[in-house]
């Protein structure tokens, strides 16, 4: 809620806003300051810290207006920082004012202890569990579990409305922005004696005894206590909820003995042997939630006689005791997520007649059959039947093996909410509703009343087997299913159809079948022949929205022209491996089919496919030979075959199916030769709306559209074509002529692509004119062996080569902002980068993987070099692989900060580079793997101005078998942290002495399998005057193992220390002689130290030899 500009008590809400809607409102707010480039990135970091509150995003921004940019930056401190007292008071009283707007004081209370008992996201049943413990006045004269959840909804609900609470998707939780929550439980604390830790609380000691006498509320939330007291005294305390980082926290046998007035009590994230003896004295007690524990003795809760509420959701424990069946007041029991649980003790659950709810959900399933029921003396375990004896049972969640094990009618018309599984072939679907059925059904007489009853009342259904069902609707719910709104039907060896109206005509026509149907899918129906057929009712599946069918064999087309105005709402459209389905719809109407609706569509794996939409009226009449394509203009079509435009509309020529709104298009495994038809038409503007096409294992295709297609590609933002193994160009520029001043606009919107496996790829395109990818950001090409320049240069007839041979970017082609490039198997590259490139490109590269190019002569050439090394001053940067990562930076320029080159064989490298500048002076992590004719990492006699790498951190060499050194007087490790050479059979020696006497960070060194390495640190040094004393300052860690020729650290009779190392691993060195008596150590730090000598060394294993003493070697 936002007070009104106008002066007046008028108030108005604004809804959660989105990233770009935030930054537009915050913009607005603060005026032209955040023009100035100063201020710009400080400002979109406070906007974003805002998480879309209109409250703080107004407030802050008004306090933000013409302050200097030192207020900016102590605003995004407070913001990053703040624990609810450090806020801006603006922002702290918008917050509290939208509260005090509350005119319901229960629903302010719900809002301060959803606050303190969750770190700003819970599940509304966890909620209520809390809450209704506490005999809130919220609840009174609510008679019933469910009427209490009904109250909490409706309370959510206005805190919503008050932008307290996130209005997320999902109306089951309660979900607060954190800077709401720190002001929760600011109020909380103030005057309600709320104490609540966690949530960037850090936990520094237990308060003082008068605050805790008068604690009313007390949750402790995931933080490390090191111990609980004795007891805690806490008289006046009703909530309790801990949960610790530490399982092992142990709970003293008298921790509760002075809390007579706790009502709830919330034990999560705990190791608990059993529980303490002092539990008995909560005589008040009304709801224990023991979640996410690992439990075994528990007996004693049944002393625990006044429990309503309990809980032991996800928790790890193997038995429910038989004394739980003392707790005769019980309502709620909820075992959900318990798949250990493998013994009820019989008679507990009917013994608890008051039970309201009992979830079992994804866990108990070992009920005992009708038979073994009949006999008490041989029943080990909860029988079903158990269940008939609840009568106040209204909500049931649980897992049923074997239909066999169903008593008959099992299930009751009062249950009102269920999630039922039947059957051994469910998984657990963690996006379930409150009225659910999974369902097989082996046999016939396994159907009964109860079971129709459930049936006919879900709204998410799923079925397996079913024996004797042929016809979805008519057999199972004549009614039409009128409150389903999933359905999911797998594995049936009989159903033919889902609707058939000519079984039933009559009915069908005056009954809509699943009228608020959203959700349909079909999956592995050997018989289906057809989802629909016949007419429908007219309200028959009208909210359909997302329709998957995936492996049936039978099905020749999805829609037909009799039902296909039903479905045109539809979202998403997925069809799978269903090998005779010739076309998704079938049409003849006079008017064009329009699915208006449409985001997303999949298509694969269809052997038969050979067009989206076919017209019978067009193959009547087509002699035409051409290519199958998926998406045709009939309209073309009928001109190809000399028919008059008046002639179109009689034979239906305006058909042609298309898709305003739709986004993601993937095609995968289609026996098609075109996509589209070589030239861009009026019908295909929907193409303009993609953005994101994803081509996989179209094996017919030798491109994937014309040039005149592809430059109507103005939203794509993802393109990913792999495995299409004829493809030979990306886009075809055949039909160029008329084009060329467009092709330099291909893409304009494009971030990611991915091109991988395409076997006879020799470029992405040719072209005659210059091509620039304004807006890629990711580039991964992989397995494309053939692949030569990105793009060919038309008008020199051949591919541009520099005199090594092949390269892959030029200047034909520009990446302004591309970050993150994967190049792998490319086995015709010689060279990345030519030294002719565009004038504004790869100066924003953060990432660079090279993989697998046996041809590759370097990497690294000079028309990238300077590019490369572009510095930036101001800037905070963290680097991954590309298809894993992020960069995170402040300021508009970057530079390369991470590269990886593993490179495997590598025929002719035997360098990185030989250059004249100080490069890489920010790159951080350098690995080399592979490169099996390296000699040099850097060559001595670079001649560079300042050295290389100078801030590298780790360095890690691997199976460069001719590699002589590693070490350069160019490079500079000063800032290393990690060194791990593996598989380098030419190395003799890690460094000279002269580069140890630098390896002040160095504190880790892993060496193995080095056939020929003598010593670590080389005894000869070109600078003979350098001192005889080396110090490992920070090295804490060495690991030495299969280096046969190994002798020592250092033969040279340098003092060499180590003064805080605290692991030393060595194996299979048997050349090397290791003194125990300190000769390795001199420092006090080595206690700890482990040798592990002539075995295999292993991570996993505990090493019980240890260096003890101290010296130098």
């Amino acid at each position: 809620m936002l007070r009104s500009e106008m002066g007046t008590q008028k108030n108005f809400r604004l809804e959660v806003l989105d990233e770009e809607e935030t930054w537009s409102f915050f913009e607005k707010k603060v005026g032209d300051d955040v023009k100035h480039p100063d201020f710009r990135e400080v400002a979109t970091r406070i906007a974003k810290r805002c998480g879309g509150l209109p409250i703080l995003v107004e407030t802050i921004a008004r306090t933000l207006r013409g302050k200097p940019i030192h207020s900016w930056n102590d605003a995004l401190t407070r913001l990053n920082r703040s624990d609810g007292k450090g806020l801006p008071e603006k922002v702290q009283s918008g917050i509290e004012w939208s509260y005090n707007q509350l005119d319901d004081e229960d629903v302010k209370s719900l809002f301060l202890i959803g606050g303190m008992v969750s770190d700003g996201y819970l599940p509304l049943s966890d909620l209520l569990k809390y809450t209704m413990g506490l005999s809130l006045k919220l609840f009174e004269g609510m008679d019933t579990v469910e009427m209490a959840y009904d109250r909490l909804q409706s309370s959510v609900d206005k805190l919503k409305e008050s932008c307290l609470l996130l209005d997320t998707n999902d109306s089951q939780t309660f979900k607060m922005h954190d800077l709401t929550l720190d002001v929760a439980r600011n109020i909380a604390s103030r005057g309600q004696h709320f104490l609540s830790f966690g949530n960037k609380n850090e936990f520094k000691e237990w308060p003082n005894k008068e605050l805790l006498q008068k604690c009313a509320m007390m949750s402790i939330d995931r933080i490390n206590i090191s111990e609980l007291p004795e007891a805690l005294e806490c008289r006046a305390l009703h909530l309790f909820k801990i949960g610790s980082k530490d399982k092992s926290l142990q709970i003293p046998p008298n921790f509760f003995k002075e809390m007579k007035q706790l009502k709830v009590l919330g034990l999560t994230y705990l190791c608990i042997p059993s529980l303490p003896p002092s539990i008995q004295s909560l005589t008040s007690l009304q709801t224990l939630c023991l979640d996410q524990c690992e439990l075994r003795d528990i007996a004693i809760i049944g002393e625990l006689r006044k429990l309503e509420i309990l809980s032991f959701s996800y928790s790890k424990f193997k038995q429910l005791p038989k004394e739980i069946g003392r707790l005769t007041r019980l309502r709620w029991l909820d075992l959900r997520g318990c798949p250990e649980l493998e013994v009820v003790f019989p008679d507990v659950i009917k013994s608890l007649a008051r039970l309201e709810e009992l979830n079992m959900y994804n866990s108990f399933s070992k009920w005992e059959t009708t038979e073994a029921s009949s006999n008490n003396s041989g029943r080990s375990n909860a029988s079903l039947s158990e269940l008939k004896h609840l009568p106040k049972l209204t909500t049931l969640g649980i897992n049923i093996k074997d239909a066999n094990q169903l008593p008959t009618n099992f299930f009751s018309e009062r249950l009102k909410h269920f999630e039922i599984i039947i059957g051994d072939v469910w998984d657990w679907d963690a996006d379930k509703t409150s009225k659910s059925l999974k369902l097989k059904l082996s046999q016939r007489n396994q159907w009964d009343q109860g079971l129709e009853t459930i049936l006919k009342r879900c709204e998410d259904l799923s079925l397996d087997v079913f024996e004797g069902v042929k016809n979805i609707v008519y057999q199972l719910d004549m009614d039409g299913f009128q409150r389903l709104k999933k359905l999911h039907i797998q594995n049936n060896p009989e159903i033919t159809h889902i609707v058939n109206s000519y079984i039933g005509h009559t009915w069908i026509h005056s009954h809509a079948a699943f009228p608020i149907l959203e959700e349909l899918s079909l999956r592995n129906l050997v018989t289906l022949e057809c989802v629909c057929s016949g007419q429908l009712a007219i309200e028959s599946f009208r909210q359909l929205k997302i329709i998957k069918v995936q492996s049936c064999p039978k099905l020749k087309k999805l829609f037909s022209l009799s039902t296909i105005s039903h479905f045109l709402q539809l979202q998403q459209i997925e069809v799978v491996n269903c090998n005779n389905m010739k076309e998704i719809i079938v049409v003849e109407a006079d008017h064009p089919i329009e699915f208006h609706g449409l985001q997303s569509l999949s298509i694969g794996g269809l052997s038969e496919l050979a067009c989206f939409a076919s017209n019978p009226k067009l193959h009547e009449t087509s002699t035409n030979s051409d290519p199958m394509q998926l998406f045709n203009d009939t309209q073309k079509d009928f001109v190809a075959l000399g028919v008059k435009q008046k002639d179109f509309l009689a034979l239906g020529a305006v058909n042609t199916v298309v898709f305003p709104k739709l986004e993601n298009l993937e095609l995968s495994s289609l026996a098609l030769n075109k996509l589209w038809d070589g030239h861009f038409s009026e019908r295909m503007s929907w193409i303009q709306n993609l953005t994101s096409l994803i081509v996989d294992g179209c094996d017919g295709l030798s491109f994937l559209c014309s040039s005149s297609m592809a430059i109507n590609f103005v939203q794509l933002k993802t393109l990913g074509i792999c495995r299409c193994q004829n493809m030979v160009k990306i886009i075809s520029t055949e039909d160029a002529v008329g084009n060329l001043e467009k092709m330099d606009k291909m893409f304009p919107m494009l971030e990611t692509l991915k091109l991988e496996a395409l076997g006879k790829l020799e470029t992405f395109c040719t072209s005659e004119t210059y091509i620039k990818f304004p807006c890629l950001q990711y580039l991964d090409i992989k397995d494309c062996t053939m692949l030569g320049s990105f793009i060919i240069n038309s008008t020199r007839g051949k591919n541009v080569r520099d005199p090594a041979g092949h390269h892959l970017f030029d200047e034909n082609v520009g990446f302004p902002n591309l970050e993150q490039l994967l190049v792998e198997g490319l086995h015709k590259l010689t060279t990345i980068w030519h030294h002719q490139l565009a004038s504004d490109s790869f100066y924003k590269l953060t990432s660079v993987l090279v993989d697998s190019c046996p041809s590759l002569i370097h990497i690294i050439g000079p028309g990238i070099l300077k590019r490369l090394t572009n510095k930036c001053d101001n800037m905070s940067s963290s680097g991954f692989i590309p298809s894993l990562g992020r960069t995170s930076l402040l300021r508009h320029r970057r530079y390369l900060n991470y590269f990886i080159a593993i490179l495997k064989r590598y025929s002719s490298m035997e360098e990185l580079y030989m250059g004249k500048n100080n490069i890489f002076a920010h790159l951080k992590t350098l690995r080399l793997y592979g490169m099996e004719n390296l000699i040099h990492v850097w060559k001595d006699n670079s001649h560079l101005a300042g050295p290389v790498f100078p801030n590298l951190e780790y360095l890690k060499v691997e199976d460069c078998g001719r590699l002589k050194n590693i070490v350069s007087s160019a490079i500079s490790f000063s800032n290393l942290v990690q060194l791990e050479v593996l598989e380098c059979h030419g190395l003799k020696h890690l460094f000279t002495c002269s580069v140890a006497k630098s390896l002040d960070q160095l504190q880790s060194i892993i060496v193995k399998d080095c056939s020929r390495m003598i010593e670590i640190v080389a005894s000869s040094d070109d600078k003979e005057d350098i001192d005889d004393e080396i110090t490992f300052s920070r090295l804490n860690e060495m690991k030495l193992s299969q280096l046969p020729q190994l002798k020592g650290f250092c033969s040279r009779n340098y003092n060499v220390i180590f003064p805080f190392l605290t692991t030393l691993r060595v194996a299979s060195c048997v050349e090397m002689n290791i003194s125990v008596d300190g000769t390795l150590l001199n420092d006090s730090k080595h206690e700890g130290v482990v040798l592990m000598e002539d075995e295999e060394e292993d991570d996993d294993k505990d090493y019980d030899n240890n260096i003890e003493g101290g010296g130098q070697r």
